[in-house]
């Protein structure tokens, strides 16, 4: 099943791609056997401003506090790097069967793959990778104890 693997950083992509294969390095991501390892750059996106919402917002008025939307909205935070990387990955994603979060492991690290997933739309299948440590051996337990990356512990992560 050919996956992407999409890492918070580029040097746990490195580590990762090297544990899976031998990889070839393209412009945002590895190549390896039949499976991709994307890396984010941190924070691609961040939270829509208020005038983002409604243009009644770009002035200040004490009159339209609180400021609570329905839906919280995300942009693609300003610069070519940013934009390049979610376009490598919206590409990737469309060619894989199956997704696999590697963000590092904690609130934030799932947080930074999930919302690229969200932003995207993606609606694939997808695990949830721990790695601990970039040493080989930390790499393989953590390949063997994947989880559902939906599944209820995870998602719990990514709301708080």
């Amino acid at each position: 099943m050919k996956k992407l693997y999409i890492c918070e950083k580029k040097s746990l992509a490195e580590a990762l791609a090297h544990e899976l294969g031998s990889p070839l390095l393209k412009q945002g991501y590895y190549e390896v056997n039949d499976s991709y390892v994307a890396f984010l750059a941190g924070h691609i996106l961040t939270l829509c401003m208020p005038a983002d919402y409604d243009e009644k917002y770009k002035k200040y008025s004490a009159d339209n506090l609180p400021i609570i939307p329905a839906d919280w909205r995300k942009k693609i935070l300003p610069g070519d790097r940013y934009k390049n990387i979610l376009t490598t990955i919206k590409g990737l994603i469309n060619q894989v069967e199956e997704i696999v979060n590697v963000g590092d492991p904690d609130r934030e690290g799932h947080l930074l793959v999930q919302e690229v997933l969200d932003y995207l739309k993606c609606k694939k299948t997808a695990k949830r990778l721990l790695i601990n440590a970039m040493d080989s051996k930390s790499i393989k337990s953590a390949l063997a104890a994947m989880e559902d990356n939906y599944n209820a512990k995870y998602q719990n992560m990514y709301k708080a």
